[in-house]
């Protein structure tokens, strides 16, 4: 059941959550970036919430309540909000490229924390890393400065809430998934109000099927693979979908979305996948799965 449960949930990371570059582009022709993640976000945790009273999970502590909304709030509203704010100016194939940082900069924070992290897990993080930057070499981000500090924000927040949701009292799994995209989409809301977004377009057609896959496919099977990965592996796998997102996000780019795609960044793609395989066959931490109160 655990290898299941794990090839599940790398598939959601992975390839659901490296289709989600493209479909929130689509999205972006009729919803500004945080009035979308706010509708997408509500609507699924009214969903996971309902599944939750279904399986009869009990309500959790108002503590367990507080780091859901807040962890929720930080990877949903602020990482995932930059890439949506960043998608307007830059190819979502670029802007998975540069969240990719995320997996390094978690390292570096359980480094800070004083977490042992092995040295293939770092050789295979460095590798991936080394393939984004071939990805990118054949894009431009010089010309969009204010576009690169608002990716590099997203992946740290992003990086901030993996190495904290496995340190806190957290609900049962379906609650927590609830809570946290309550969580993200009351914030994105409150952003979005702070902006003064209003909707560009009609949501209709291509933009409301884009919605509709980021909350059923992206948001309720991509994030729950991402909290199971959290709970049961090393941080450096749970974030290594950062790795591998680029790929199926330049590929869906280039298929589907018009956008460029050189034998360079096909390159890119091979050593990315050598790292994600070197991550992923680290023996897991002995202490990974101790950081929630279930």
């Amino acid at each position: 059941m655990r290898r299941f449960l794990l090839a599940g949930s790398l598939f959601a990371t992975w390839v659901i959550w490296g289709s989600t570059y493209l479909a929130i582009k689509l999205t972006l022709v009729a919803l500004p970036p945080f009035l979308m993640s706010g509708l997408r976000y509500l609507a699924a945790a009214g969903i996971m919430l309902a599944m939750s009273r279904l399986v009869g999970e009990p309500w959790a502590s108002r503590r367990a309540l507080i780091n859901a909304a807040t962890g929720g709030g930080l990877a949903l509203a602020i990482g995932n909000g930059a890439v949506c704010v960043a998608e307007q100016t830059s190819p979502s194939g670029l802007v998975s490229v540069v969240m990719a940082a995320t997996p390094l900069l978690t390292v570096l924070l359980n480094r800070l924390l004083r977490e042992r992290t092995s040295g293939r897990a770092w050789l295979g993080v460095c590798l991936g890393l080394g393939g984004v930057a071939l990805l990118q070499a054949q894009s431009n981000l010089s010309g969009d400065p204010k576009g690169l500090v608002i990716m590099l924000g997203g992946a740290l927040a992003w990086a901030v809430a993996s190495v904290m949701l496995p340190r806190l009292t957290m609900p049962e799994a379906l609650t927590s998934s609830a809570i946290q995209m309550a969580g993200g989409g009351v914030f994105s809301l409150l952003f979005s109000a702070i902006a003064h977004e209003h909707a560009t377009g009609p949501l209709a057609g291509q933009a409301l099927g884009a919605l509709l896959y980021l909350i059923l496919a992206g948001s309720l099977l991509g994030y729950t693979g991402y909290l199971w990965l959290l709970r049961h592996t090393q941080p450096a796998l749970a974030t290594s979908f950062f790795c591998v997102n680029p790929v199926v996000a330049l590929l869906l780019g280039y298929l589907l979305g018009g956008e460029p795609l050189s034998l360079v960044m096909l390159g890119g793609v091979a050593v990315v996948l050598v790292g994600i395989l070197l991550v992923i066959t680290c023996p897991a931490a002995a202490s990974a799965d101790t950081g929630l109160d279930h």
